[in-house]
């Protein structure tokens, strides 16, 4: 067998180049190790957080539940107070949520900025 040489030195590759492939081969297995235990660490964190947003999405759902039940259980008390006087004075009741329209609708219309323009004389 002939061995390959080195055209500066002289030497044969052989030797050199089995420590070479041990040295890269132990350097390839340290480097998957690392990306291994990386990969582990992220998905941990990702298992965590989706853990911790799935709480704060169950928790926000519990809530939203909650508060439509209160506002629904007070929407059925209002009617109930309001209905008898709506059925002896529909009128009455009529203008006070007309009245009601307008002075809500005066306020939000005296929030909005106004706008002037001025036509340019000729």
């Amino acid at each position: 067998m002939t061995d390959i040489l080195d055209a500066d030195t002289g030497a044969p590759f052989a030797s050199n180049t089995t420590a070479d492939l041990n040295s890269a081969s132990a350097k390839t297995s340290e480097a998957a190790a690392k990306v291994r235990e990386i990969g582990a660490k992220v998905q941990a964190k990702a298992e965590k957080a989706a853990s911790r947003l799935s709480d704060q999405l169950n928790t926000a759902t519990e809530r939203t539940v909650e508060a439509y039940d209160q506002a629904s259980r007070k929407a059925r008390q209002v009617a109930e107070t309001v209905d008898p006087f709506v059925r002896e004075k529909p009128y009455a009741a009529i203008g006070a949520v007309l009245a009601a329209g307008v002075i809500i609708g005066m306020l939000l219309a005296a929030r909005s900025p106004k706008v002037i323009y001025i036509k340019p004389g000729h």
